[in-house]
């Protein structure tokens, strides 16, 4: 199931679509199914979604108690709740 969720994500984007991600300034390479997801989610969160904000706040890597990895290879454990 991950194999075939990770394949649709990562097909290109319907034509219409990636017109509309170049307008945006996306390159081609990016104009992919999982582009327009997170951009959906994104609007989503900009009306107000709380589970659209947390999902974006989560997967660009400012969850709640998540570690972070540093330069030098230690562990920071960021919790911020």
């Amino acid at each position: 199931m991950k194999e075939a969720v990770e394949s649709v994500l990562s097909l290109k984007a319907p034509d219409k679509m990636k017109a509309e991600l170049k307008k945006m300034g996306f390159k081609n390479e990016d104009c992919i199914n999982q582009t327009i997801m997170v951009l959906q989610v994104f609007q989503a969160a900009c009306k107000g979604d709380i589970r659209a904000a947390e999902f974006m706040r989560d997967t660009g890597g400012e969850a709640p108690g998540q570690q972070q990895k540093e330069e030098d290879g230690s562990v920071q454990i960021i919790d911020d709740v």
